[in-house]
């Protein structure tokens, strides 16, 4: 699911093949995100996430983006009351954006470990069933697309 469909379709970001890229809408942050479900038949307890830049190289790269998850239990029943879970906050992250002036004509891809901190030790903890990446700030050129080629996430994967 997309916030907007300016540009490609969100199946767009989970394809490996793809070469495109799929992009919201610049003019509201609010429509900025790209979200992730797993259908509720399996769950993902990441400890690392990558996002690979659309085709635009630098010049969408966002730099205040939040990933965040809707935590769920054994039995794929999503914990509604609580809503999104920030896991991980980007301020001023430029990495994309730097990564990306050195390969200007390439997609280029970061990977982000993600802390687990709060549920070492626990048998059952921080398993998601949806996650959302959003902009919370503009992008480098100050507006709000939201351009990604790819989404990956690593981690411990439970069928249910």
């Amino acid at each position: 699911v997309k916030g907007s469909n300016k540009h490609g379709t969100p199946s767009d970001i989970v394809n490996r093949n793809n070469g495109y890229r799929s992009m919201t809408d610049w003019k509201a942050i609010e429509k900025s995100y790209i979200e992730v479900d797993l259908n509720k038949k399996v769950r993902l307890r990441p400890n690392r996430y990558m996002i690979r830049s659309g085709m635009t190289g630098p010049n969408f790269a966002p730099t205040d983006w939040v990933l965040e998850g809707i935590e769920c239990d054994k039995n794929g029943r999503e914990d509604l009351r609580n809503g999104w879970k920030v896991i991980k906050l980007h301020s001023d992250d430029r990495s994309l954006f730097e990564k990306g002036l050195k390969n200007p004509h390439e997609f280029v891809a970061c990977s982000y470990v993600l802390s687990d901190k709060e549920n070492f030790g626990k048998e059952d903890g921080g398993f998601y069933s949806r996650f959302r990446v959003r902009l919370v700030g503009n992008n480098i050129n100050g507006n709000a697309y939201f351009a990604i080629g790819s989404l990956e996430f690593w981690g411990i994967l439970e069928v249910l």
